[in-house]
């Protein structure tokens, strides 16, 4: 790899950008385990895969068609499945979303950016 990078700077700048973005990716990531609340991180993993996955849908619905168990957002942010099945459902029950053939359904975009916004640092 090291020839091509050196024979050729639009790849060496292409590798830059990507490893530059994996490491914002990662540094937000473990900036929002250690400074946010749960509910603020659980917004801002479930708004940064609908922006990288989803779609719209009606009323400006989002839909988030990946099939991430609860154990797996847990992970991703750093709590248990219980804690995100707790705040899961209450944002079910506030109509903030829902699930639908297997995929999530954001309702309110808007709020959940709220939410994730107000445990920024």
């Amino acid at each position: 790899m090291l020839p091509v990078l050196l024979d050729s700077p639009d790849a060496c700048i292409r590798l830059l950008e990507l490893l530059s973005n994996r490491l914002r990716r990662t540094s937000d990531q473990l900036e929002g385990v250690a400074l946010m609340a749960l509910p603020s991180r659980l917004a801002r993993l479930l708004l940064t895969l609908s922006e990288a996955h989803g779609s719209r849908g009606k009323d400006g619905e989002m839909l988030l068609p990946l099939d991430l168990s609860q154990r797996d957002l847990g992970q991703l942010i750093g709590a248990s499945r219980e804690k995100v099945n707790l705040q899961l459902g209450r944002w079910s029950a506030d109509g903030l979303l829902r699930r639908e053939d297997g995929a999530m359904v954001i309702c309110d975009t808007d709020a959940l950016a709220d939410i994730a916004d107000a445990g920024a640092p």
